[in-house]
């Protein structure tokens, strides 16, 4: 009788969590940076990531996506935090719209969004992920989204820029929490018949909002 292998992903989940951590001190570091900085920083980035698309996929260039791809991220978030999600109500708006379509993105009946289409083509998600080598399989793994980082970045940034004292302790604890969370969660599923994976911006959204939807004034 053949026995089943288990999917093992300690190596993964891991990942997952340093470059949570990673995202949140980057987010933290660039808040100190000008809009102008922060503008020309991420179109001389986005720029090289496009010229590095054009290139072959390879190790060294899926390396220099993952570099580029979180220097995006957080660049990004940044000016979003700026210029469009100015206040704790629209990102609050943002965040609740952005888990929920990314819970129905995982159904089946979400295979037409751009985020399952993305997912399904491999070279595509290869080069819009951070990819690292997971001992006992071949070849450079995608961890998490460039999508998920922004998201992290942003609920990071958003509260640090609050004059509440409580703004540090905020900006962690939820993206933290939540993402330990979500890897309970997939610790807890993984084995199980069709896990494609799961949703990685539900719980710290989720807590997100559950923090800050009190502070809002009427």
């Amino acid at each position: 009788m053949d026995v089943p292998v288990k999917n093992r992903m300690h190596w993964e989940l891991t990942y997952i969590f340093l470059l949570t951590g990673l995202i949140i001190l980057l987010a933290a570091a660039v808040r100190g940076c000008s809009e102008q900085m922060a503008v020309a920083g991420f179109a001389a980035a986005l720029a090289l990531n496009c010229w590095v698309w054009k290139q072959t996929v390879s190790r060294t260039v899926v390396y220099l996506h993952n570099g580029l791809n979180i220097i995006c991220a957080v660049l990004l978030a940044y000016l979003l935090s700026a210029y469009v999600f100015v206040s704790d109500s629209t990102v609050i708006g943002a965040a609740f719209g952005v888990v929920v379509m990314d819970v129905f993105s995982f159904t089946k009946r979400g295979g037409f969004t751009l985020n399952a289409r993305l997912m399904e083509r491999k070279n595509t998600a290869v080069r819009l992920s951070v990819c690292l080598p997971v001992p006992g399989k071949r070849g450079l793994i995608p961890v998490i989204g460039t999508g998920d980082l922004v998201f992290y970045s942003l609920l990071t940034i958003v509260p640090l820029q609050s004059v509440n004292r409580a703004g540090p302790l905020i900006a962690v604890l939820p993206v933290l929490a939540g993402q330990l969370l979500n890897l309970a969660i997939i610790a807890a599923l993984k084995n199980r018949a069709g896990f494609k994976g799961f949703p990685a911006t539900l719980m710290p959204g989720l807590l997100f909002i559950a923090v800050v939807l009190p502070g809002i004034q009427p």
